[in-house]
């Protein structure tokens, strides 16, 4: 089964399960995913933050989107697997205030 899910680009656009496929979502300029998950607000949050450990890309699979570091083994493996596959990248903003910015919007909007 598919998730929704709701992608927030750092220009301020989004794009969603309801805008097309996720196969079809631009790659570049990733900030939060949004995803459908079995939470009170019914949705839970992914992205890069200000860690070491963050996202640098995001990775469609089964239905739904996890994120990975771009250096780490989650991504070489994902890309040798078998079937259809969608990376899409993130970590691009230079302003930690435009970042938590969008984290905010995202943790307010969801799926919406």
């Amino acid at each position: 089964m598919n998730k929704k899910f709701r992608i927030y680009y750092g220009d301020g656009s989004t794009y969603s399960d309801r805008d097309g496929s996720p196969y079809d979502a631009p790659a570049e300029d990733v900030q939060i995913i949004a995803i459908e998950m079995d939470t009170p607000q019914g949705f839970g949050l992914i992205h890069g933050g200000e860690s070491e450990r963050g996202c640098d890309v995001y990775m469609y699979r089964d239905g739904t989107w996890f994120g990975s570091d771009k250096n780490g083994h989650g991504l070489a493996s994902y890309l040798r697997e078998l079937g259809p596959r969608k990376v899409i990248f993130g970590r691009t903003m230079t302003s930690t205030d435009a970042f938590w910015k969008i984290v905010g919007r995202a943790s307010r909007e969801g799926l919406g």
